[in-house]
C-alpha cells in the first residue's frame, strides 16, 4: 500500500496534512485498505482543533479525493488550505474541504472533466456504461464546487469542460479560494514536467497547459551577479577584394578555402574564439540545477 498523504503534529492541537505530488499511485476502486488507512492516521493525530492541509499537486485518483474530502469536512477540527504552488485536477476537490482556503499569487488551481485511462479493447455499449460513469462522477465533483464558490452547475459544467486554469487571484475572484497569502512559488516547466516549488507534475495530461504563466520567479544569475553574455555568432564580413561578381557569389567552405584561404583562416579564429567564450560564459553560470 502507498500512502500519498503524511501528517505532522504542529502543535498538540493542530496537526499538519501534507499532500504533494500525484494523489494515490494506485486506483481506489474496491480498495478498501486505504481510506481506512487515512481515518486511522487521522484520528492517530489526536483531538486537534486545527487541521493545515498543505497542497502541490497535479491531481490523480478522483475516488481517493473524494474520500479525503469529506473525511475533512465532516471533521470537527478547523480546516485551514494552503495551496503550496498548485492544487490541479483531483486536488482542488481536497481543497475545497477548507473553511479557509488560502493561494498565493503565483499559485494556480485548474479544474477539467473526470477522465478515464483504457487497456484492452471495447465495444460500443462498454464505451456508453464508461460516459455514464463519468457523467455521474462529473456530477458529483459539480456539486462540491458549486457548495464551496456558488456558481451556477451549468457554468461549473463549462469551466470543467474548458479545462480552466486558474491564478491565483483568478481563484479568489472566481470564490475557489479565500485569501492570497504570501509565499514564493518556484516553476519551471517544459512541454512534458513541470516543477513547482520541487515538486514533478505531468503536464501532457493536460489540454490547456498554461506554458507562459509558469516561469522562474526571477532569472538565474552566476555568483557574481555579473549579466550572462553569450557572445554572438561570427560573421564573415563582406570583402571589397574579393574580385569580380562570380567570386563574391555565395561559396561553400571548400571554395572559399581555396581561393581565399586568409579570410577562411580570419573566420575560423574567430569561430573558434567565439565558441570558447560562450562554453566559457555557461560554465560560470553556478546554479543548483
Amino acid at each position: 500500500m502507498h500512502n500519498f498523504w503524511q501528517f505532522k503534529n504542529q502543535t498538540e492541537t493542530s496537526v499538519d496534512l501534507l499532500l504533494y505530488g500525484p494523489i494515490a499511485s494506485e486506483s481506489w476502486w474496491g480498495d478498501e485498505v486505504t481510506p481506512k488507512s487515512f481515518i486511522e492516521d487521522l484520528n492517530a493525530a489526536g483531538d486537534v482543533s486545527e487541521i493545515n492541509v498543505r497542497i502541490n499537486s497535479g491531481g490523480g485518483d478522483v475516488f481517493a479525493a473524494e474520500s479525503i474530502y469529506s473525511h475533512l469536512i465532516t471533521h470537527s477540527a478547523k480546516v485551514n488550505v494552503y495551496v503550496d504552488g498548485m492544487a490541479a485536477s483531483a486536488a482542488t476537490i481536497i481543497a475545497m474541504a477548507g473553511d479557509k482556503i488560502y493561494i498565493p499569487s503565483g499559485g494556480m488551481m485548474m479544474i477539467h472533466n473526470p477522465m478515464i485511462s483504457l487497456w484492452g479493447s471495447y465495444n460500443v455499449q462498454d464505451f456508453e456504461e464508461m460516459k455514464s460513469i463519468l457523467d455521474k462522477i462529473k456530477d458529483s465533483i459539480i456539486n462540491t464546487y458549486h457548495q464551496r464558490t456558488g456558481k451556477s452547475k451549468d457554468e461549473l459544467g463549462q469551466l470543467m469542460s474548458d479545462e480552466t486554469w486558474l491564478t491565483g487571484e483568478d481563484a479568489v475572484e472566481q470564490g475557489f479560494a479565500d485569501e492570497i497569502f504570501d509565499a514564493r512559488v518556484e516553476k519551471v516547466t517544459n512541454s512534458k514536467m513541470c516543477i513547482i516549488n520541487s515538486v514533478n507534475i505531468d503536464v501532457t495530461q493536460f489540454k490547456n497547459f498554461p506554458n507562459e504563466a509558469v516561469k522562474p520567479s526571477e532569472p538565474v544569475k552566476p555568483k557574481n551577479d555579473a549579466p550572462i553574455q553569450i557572445p554572438k555568432k561570427p560573421q564573415i564580413e563582406p570583402q571589397n577584394n574579393l574580385g569580380n561578381k562570380e567570386e563574391e557569389s555565395i561559396m561553400n567552405l571548400e571554395e572559399l578555402k581555396a581561393k581565399h584561404p586568409d579570410v577562411y583562416k580570419a573566420a575560423l579564429n574567430e569561430g573558434i574564439k567565439a565558441e570558447r567564450e560562450r562554453i566559457k560564459a555557461i560554465d560560470d553560470i553556478d546554479a543548483p540545477g
